[in-house]
């Protein structure tokens, strides 16, 4: 009796039983079966705020939904030791298949280091364009304060030139009250 277990039987483990495809994101349920995180919000009641387990049949109250299952960490290990052979989505190439850690897409190795590049050019993108925004704001922020200040100026100069004629006004009162008391 051989304790090595063959690889066929180990991908078979490795595989949702609603979607039949690898796991993507495994969860693993309290009855311990465990599925993909999109598949098992194809099957949470949103409005009883309950999960069934699609083998067992038990069921589960989540009332944030199945995110927050626990991930199924010994599958998520074993996907790691054990590579994915299958058609490439992209170039169509039976290849070993690597998943992108940033949106779980599977690709061979070629095409997720295109993939990678073009997520860089697209984060190098965003980068460009919040470095100028940034530097719009800045501007506006200077011109902000540079019209602040002007109004500043002008309103006191204002207030002065109101003082001023409020003083020559008063003035002007006393001598015409002196004349006609003289």
């Amino acid at each position: 009796m051989s304790n090595v277990y063959k690889i066929e039987n180990l991908e078979s483990l490795l595989q949702c039983a609603i979607c039949l495809d690898r796991f993507q994101s495994p969860k693993v349920l309290v009855c311990q079966h465990t599925f993909c995180l999109t598949c098992l919000n194809s099957t949470y009641n949103v409005q009883q705020k309950t999960l069934t387990c699609p083998t067992c049949r038990k069921t589960v109250s989540l009332s944030r939904g199945p995110d927050e299952l626990p991930n199924n960490l010994l599958l998520n290990n074993l996907m790691e030791v054990q590579p994915v052979k299958a058609k490439c989505p992209c170039c169509n190439k039976v290849e070993t298949l690597t998943i992108c850690e940033h949106c779980n897409c599977t690709k061979c190795t070629n095409c997720n280091e295109k993939h990678i590049n073009d997520m860089r050019q697209s984060v190098k993108t965003i980068l460009d364009e919040l470095q100028n925004t940034i530097s719009v704001h800045d501007a506006f922020k200077n011109i902000k304060s540079e019209i602040y200040n002007q109004f500043q100026n002008i309103r006191q100069q204002h207030d002065s030139i109101l003082l001023t004629k409020q003083m020559d006004i008063l003035k002007q009162l006393e001598l015409h009250e002196q004349n006609l008391l003289t």
